[in-house]
């Protein structure tokens, strides 16, 4: 055995039924020694889970068993990236062995045509098993066929020898030929030449290939069972592809139309704002004419009302100037009338007593009586508050 051989991790993923579980120990145990037997994948584990630790195990297969509604499904899948292979199982028989396997088994692979598929399914199942060295001296104890069929069913069997060195060099030469073709799996058993019984010791499996992705567990799909299948299911991305990009595209479009729409309502915002502006300017001169022709309105009513009554004042002062006049003229006419009286005998007032009924004014202003009744000038001034 090659000391630099890879492993495989075998578990069963999902809900399964214990039929399942005893073919995932039975699988184990036909790939020993080169796979973890103890390794069970748990609910919170995750293929990202198992690829992280592969590397450091040095795992290079990943053998997963799943059922569904009409089966179980084997893939198996090339870490870190792929390929990823999808079997569906057909029917299988389990049988557990007591002892542990210790040596590496003799692997032979058989009716494999040079379509692509074909020759994925040929490379993966050679690079499962560890490579055995057929000319040394090594004791080969087991030995798995996996051998296909014209239908497209791929058998695989797991047989026990005691000891394959007294093997014939036909079967030998099978073996290694490239152009050989083995019918079935009786026509090897029947090439050898060995003196002990030979037994099967399973597990047995009829598998068949339903499609290969091209990265783990995803990626492009190189192969499908059913062709109208592969036809649709490429259909169906192109369509995807194209609603995305439809979709991408109304976003944009939407996107755009938004970004019109937001620049449209900000201009008009903005004109909105330069005519509220002009028109507040302009209420601005109209009531400033306003408040100027009113101010000169005012100013020119207040020059009329003073005017008014200068005038007036002056018509006052006019009359009360000929009302004191006639006040004068009849005083001269009364002394006049006085002297005459008393040169007839009569009694009048002195001179003196007279000075006492007439005030005059020291700076040379006309006399007023205290008994003249008042004039309307005098009566607006004392009604307006002026002495």
């Amino acid at each position: 055995m090659n000391q630099d051989q890879t492993y495989s991790l075998v578990y069963k993923r999902g809900q399964t039924s214990t039929h399942v579980v005893d073919l995932v120990k039975s699988v184990k145990q036909m790939m020993e020694p080169c796979t973890y037997p103890n390794f069970r994948m748990r609910k919170t584990n995750t293929i990202k889970d198992i690829v992280a630790i592969s590397s450091g195990l040095d795992v290079a297969f990943l053998l997963q068993f799943t059922s569904n509604g009409t089966g179980t499904n084997m893939q198996v899948v090339r870490v870190p990236h792929g390929p990823s292979l999808l079997f569906q199982v057909h029917k299988y028989t389990t049988e557990l062995q007591k002892e542990t396997m210790i040596t590496a088994p003799l692997t032979i692979l058989n009716g494999f045509s040079n379509s692509d598929e074909d020759l994925m399914m040929k490379e993966t199942f050679k690079n499962m098993f560890p490579s055995v060295d057929m000319s040394s001296q090594q004791v080969i104890e087991r030995i798995i066929v996996v051998n296909k069929l014209e239908s497209g069913l791929i058998q695989i069997r797991h047989y026990r020898f005691q000891n394959l060195q007294g093997v014939d060099q036909g079967l030998l030469s099978m073996i290694h030929s490239k152009q050989a073709k083995v019918e079935t799996i009786e026509q090897i058993l029947n090439g050898t030449q060995v003196d002990d019984r030979v037994q099967e010791i399973g597990p047995r499996i009829d598998i068949s290939l339903i499609r290969i992705l091209g990265g783990l567990m995803r990626g492009e799909m190189l192969f499908h069972k059913y062709k109208d299948f592969k036809e649709a299911q490429q259909n169906k991305e192109l369509e995807q592809k194209a609603k995305r990009t439809q979709k991408i595209q109304k976003k944009q479009e939407i996107e755009e139309l938004r970004k019109r729409q937001y620049l449209a309502k900000k201009k008009a915002e903005l004109e909105k704002r330069k005519d509220d502006q002009k028109l507040i300017r302009e209420q601005k001169q109209v009531i400033n004419g306003e408040m100027v022709a009113e101010q000169e309105g005012f100013t020119q009513l207040v020059g009329e009302i003073g005017r008014g009554r200068e005038k007036d004042y002056e018509k006052d002062k006019e009359q009360e100037q000929e009302e004191l006049k006639l006040a004068r003229d009849k005083e001269r006419e009364h002394a006049k009338r006085g002297g005459k009286d008393s040169a007839k005998g009569k009694d009048f007032p002195k001179k003196e007593e007279k000075g006492k009924d007439f005030k005059s004014d020291k700076k040379g202003k006309d006399f007023k009586s205290k008994s003249r009744p008042r004039t309307s000038f005098e009566k607006n001034r004392s009604k307006s508050g002026k002495k």
